[in-house]
């Protein structure tokens, strides 16, 4: 999340998480499936929205806890469960 944000505050980015995912790479070493995982956990939990110009933005007011994502909760459980790879 601290290399989404970080990147996120320095530029507007259009509804194209590959374009974000390519800045956030510059920065972070970080694989495209760790991006997405952490890009859309946020994103369940609205900290990531699409605003109304259609930019990936970071919403400061939302603050909940990691637990509280559907999609989160949902991978652990499939990972827990030996479904993956």
């Amino acid at each position: 999340f601290v290399a989404i944000k970080r990147v996120l505050c320095q530029n507007m980015y259009p509804n194209d998480i590959d374009v974000l995912y390519k800045d956030v790479k510059k920065v972070f070493n970080i694989d495209y499936l760790d991006f997405c995982i952490a890009f859309y956990t946020f994103f369940d939990l609205k900290i990531i929205r699409i605003n109304a110009s259609r930019h990936i933005v970071i919403d400061n007011s939302v603050s909940t806890k990691l637990d509280k994502s559907e999609f989160f909760n949902e991978l652990k459980e499939f990972v827990r469960d030996g479904n993956m790879y």
